[in-house]
């Protein structure tokens, strides 16, 4: 997803057997990993503005609907 002013893509992609949140400078393609985790999967995001994201997390290896253990951050596009 694009933030409003279009200049950075933000998206989820496994690493390592992991959902991560990444953010793209859509001018320079440069890519930064901003929420990694060795126990829990970025579940989706949402832009706030230009700058910060809000982001949702949970463990997907114990099985959707299965855990209530879960949790909301909020974080800027650079980490």
């Amino acid at each position: 997803a694009l933030n409003p002013k279009a200049t950075h893509l933000a998206y989820v992609r496994e690493v390592n057997g992991r959902w991560n949140l990444l953010v793209m400078d859509v001018a320079t393609r440069e890519i930064k990993n901003i929420a990694a985790y060795d126990n829990a999967d970025v579940l989706e995001f949402w832009w706030l503005n230009d700058e910060r994201l809000l982001y949702r997390v949970a463990d997907m290896r114990i099985g959707i609907g299965q855990s209530d253990k879960y949790a909301v951050f909020a974080i800027d596009r650079d980490g």
